[in-house]
């Protein structure tokens, strides 16, 4: 992933993404399978933390979830993956659905030219 790390939990062996909360620029570690719409109201219920996985401007930006963006843009719209905060206990526990980045993100050709 660009500007982030997709990896694995050293406690659970899971696979995770790691970056950084685009409104509070603190880190988040979130587990990387998108949650369905029945998977985060299970998660939000259940008194974890969900957050916005988007492509902008040729990166990866993680945002958290308020009230007003899970009305605003459900799980499966919009071209956002809707993540939940890693935790070891609960990894997996989650429903899930298939990711809206996987084709629309692109990689970007430069060439033998850098861009500066």
């Amino acid at each position: 992933m660009s500007g982030g790390n997709s990896n694995r939990c050293p406690t659970c062996r899971r696979t995770v993404v790691n970056l950084a909360d685009a409104d509070t620029g603190l880190p988040v570690v979130a587990d990387r399978k998108p949650l369905s719409k029945l998977g985060e109201a299970l998660a939000l219920v259940g008194g974890c933390d969900t957050f916005e996985l988007r492509w902008v401007a040729g990166r990866f930006e993680l945002a958290g979830r308020d009230q007003f963006r899970i009305r605003g843009t459900p799980p499966g719209s919009n071209r956002v993956d809707i993540l939940v905060r890693h935790d070891c206990e609960l990894a997996g526990q989650w429903p899930t659905m298939k990711s809206q980045l996987r084709d629309y993100v692109a990689p970007v050709e430069y060439g033998d030219k850098p861009p500066y």
